[in-house]
C-alpha cells in the first residue's frame, strides 16, 4: 500500500518537485538527484503514508530538506569553485605578477579589501564588516563579486 501511494504521489508531483529543487539548487542534474534521493528516503522509511495526499506532503518536505542539506554541503566547500578544471601550466613569476596586478586593478577598492582580508588574513565576514564599516551582507556581496571577477579574468587569461 505504501509503495502505491508513494509512487502515485511521485509521478503526480514530478514537475512540481523539479521546480522546487531547481529553485533551491539552480542545477538541473543536482535537482534530479535530490528528487530521486527524496523518493528513496521515503521508500525506505518505516512510516507508511496513509493516503496519496500524505505521501505528497512528505515528498515535498523531504525534498526541501534534501535541498537544504545539499546547499549546506556546498557551503562547506567554499572556494573550490575558483579552482581550474584542468591542471594549470606553471607560470613564470613575472607572468604571475602581471596577471595578479591585472586582477587587482579590475576590483573596486571595497572588493579588493574584502578579498584580501578574507583570503589572506583568513578573517570572518563579521570581523571584516566591523573593520570596514560595511554590513555583513555588503561584505558577502563584495566577496562574491570579487571572486566572480577574478574567475572571469583568470579564464580569459588562461584561454589566451
Amino acid at each position: 500500500m505504501k509503495k502505491d501511494f508513494l509512487t502515485a504521489a511521485y509521478i503526480g508531483l514530478t514537475a512540481r518537485l523539479h521546480r522546487i529543487a531547481m529553485g533551491m539548487l539552480r542545477d538541473g542534474d543536482e535537482a534530479e538527484d535530490a528528487m530521486q534521493e527524496s523518493y528513496i528516503k521515503l521508500w525506505k522509511s518505516p512510516a507508511e503514508p496513509g493516503s496519496e495526499s500524505e505521501a505528497q506532503h512528505r515528498l515535498v518536505a523531504v525534498l526541501r530538506n534534501e535541498c537544504i542539506d545539499r546547499l549546506r554541503r556546498r557551503r562547506d566547500f567554499v572556494g573550490t569553485d575558483m579552482l581550474p578544471d584542468e591542471p594549470c601550466e606553471p607560470q613564470l613569476p613575472d607572468e604571475f605578477e602581471r596577471i595578479k596586478s591585472e586582477l587587482y586593478r579590475s576590483l573596486t577598492p571595497a572588493q579588493r579589501d574584502v578579498f584580501e582580508m578574507a583570503t589572506f588574513a583568513d578573517m570572518a565576514y563579521e570581523e571584516i564588516a566591523l573593520r570596514t564599516g560595511q554590513t555583513v551582507d555588503a561584505v558577502r556581496m563584495n566577496m562574491y563579486r570579487a571572486r566572480k571577477k577574478i574567475r572571469e579574468l583568470y579564464n580569459q587569461n588562461r584561454l589566451r
